[in-house]
């Protein structure tokens, strides 16, 4: 049975989001084995807040539609301050640099230093530095909470058009979000 419009929508939110946990639980992962201090680190930490946090912030996903695929799914209460940590870091530090200083008792780590020595001055901006394990274990335990929710939300339609699915040939295939009578799964054709 082929699914309705808004289903297309959900398999495709919901698996967009899925997609983006298990990418900053990979990203994670690695950083456990890489030196805290190497340039490496800073870009798997980098890359792991944002897949992290790109199910909450605006996705096209048709041409008159954005929305944020998991803008009311909230974190369990024991992990949110990770959550809202992760959301500002990629917000204020990494998907952008505000140029607002912090509040008297937050540390800002969008400071640009100036550093003067004999032979003049340089300008310097700021960069992390590392991630307390602390923190890791708790954003991998988030990511597994929303991955298990987005896979909650995508099961139930699985199964009902899962025959459909099972009637194409074996291969790859796109999800299109469409309405009848164009077609929702189409072939991808292999780059030559």
């Amino acid at each position: 049975m082929r699914p309705t419009y808004d289903e297309l929508k959900r398999l495709w939110v919901y698996s967009y989001a899925r997609g983006g946990f298990l990418e900053a639980e990979e990203w994670l992962n690695a950083m456990d084995k890489t030196d805290p201090k190497s340039p490496q680190f800073r870009a798997l930490f980098c890359a792991a807040v944002v897949a992290y946090a790109r199910p909450f912030t605006p996705s096209q996903i048709t041409r008159k539609e954005r929305v944020v695929p998991l803008r009311n799914v909230p974190a369990p209460s024991e992990l949110n301050d990770t959550h809202v940590l992760v959301l500002d870091l990629r917000d204020k530090v990494i998907g952008h640099k505000d140029a607002l200083p912090a509040e008297a008792d937050e540390a800002t780590p969008n400071l640009i230093t100036i550093v003067q020595d004999a032979t003049g001055f340089n300008l310097h901006t700021m960069q992390i530095k590392g991630m307390e394990p602390s923190i890791s274990e708790k954003m991998k335990k988030l990511c597994a909470h929303f991955v298990k929710h987005c896979e909650s939300q995508v099961r139930p339609i699985m199964e009902r058009i899962g025959p459909e699915i099972r009637m194409h040939p074996v291969g790859r295939y796109e999800l299109c979000i469409t309405e009848p009578p164009d077609d929702w799964i189409k072939p991808i054709r292999q780059a030559r």
